[in-house]
């Protein structure tokens, strides 16, 4: 009896996580049936960009994670933009 309840226990979780997948790719599916997420989803797996507009792609400098070994989330973030935008010294 014991044995019975904990298979049914398993049964309905593994049926949860299944009806939660099927939900999502339901999801994908509606998404990719419209022009507009047929673009999102080759922008975000092919890295294009449409006519006129650019495309930015941020690469880090092994020596810049270095840097950020042990640093806060705002130390971090403050460091990131020094090294985007340095100071000019005269």
């Amino acid at each position: 009896m014991k044995e019975a309840a904990e298979n049914k226990k398993n049964i309905l979780e593994e049926l949860g996580k299944l009806k939660a997948r099927e939900d999502n790719l339901t999801a994908q599916v509606e998404k990719l049936s419209t022009p507009e997420g047929i673009e999102e989803s080759i922008r975000e797996k092919f890295r294009v960009v449409k006519e006129g507009e650019g495309l930015i792609v941020i690469v880090n400098d092994k020596t810049d994670l270095d840097q950020d070994k042990g640093a806060t989330s705002g130390q971090k973030i403050k460091n990131f933009l020094k090294r985007i935008f340095p100071r000019k010294v005269r």
